[in-house]
């Protein structure tokens, strides 16, 4: 009886850990080119992911209806977007990230030097 018992158990902890996972797929795109290295979350979970070489990630999510999804890179507008789970179990979700306004016209670099003895 002993063996049927941990039979059974074995097998139901084998099954809920069998579950399919939930994954966020989608690209970050400016003007139809990749961004490489784009910072994607879920808002409130810490969960994150780096877009790959062709602006692509996946992004494995938590048991929930909804996610707020944000989006970061060096020179672009944040990005946030509200996602059901419907959409996220089957689709892939497509960014495209705003250049940030601001006057980048002229860096200036100032430094100084430290006699050496």
């Amino acid at each position: 009886m002993k063996p049927v018992f941990t039979l059974f158990i074995l097998v139901c902890l084998l099954s809920a850990s069998a579950q399919q996972q939930l994954v966020l797929r989608g690209r970050v795109m400016v003007q139809g080119q990749p961004i490489v290295k784009a910072t994607v979350g879920i808002q409130g979970t810490g969960l994150g992911s780096v877009t790959d070489s062709t602006g692509y990630f996946n992004l494995v999510l938590p048991e929930k209806e909804t996610y707020m999804v944000k989006v970061s890179a060096v020179g672009f507008t944040p990005y946030k977007k509200l996602v059901n789970r419907p959409f996220a179990d089957s689709s892939i979700l497509s960014i495209e990230l705003q250049p940030a306004v601001g006057d980048m016209s002229e860096i200036v670099v100032t430094g100084t030097l430290k006699a050496v003895s």
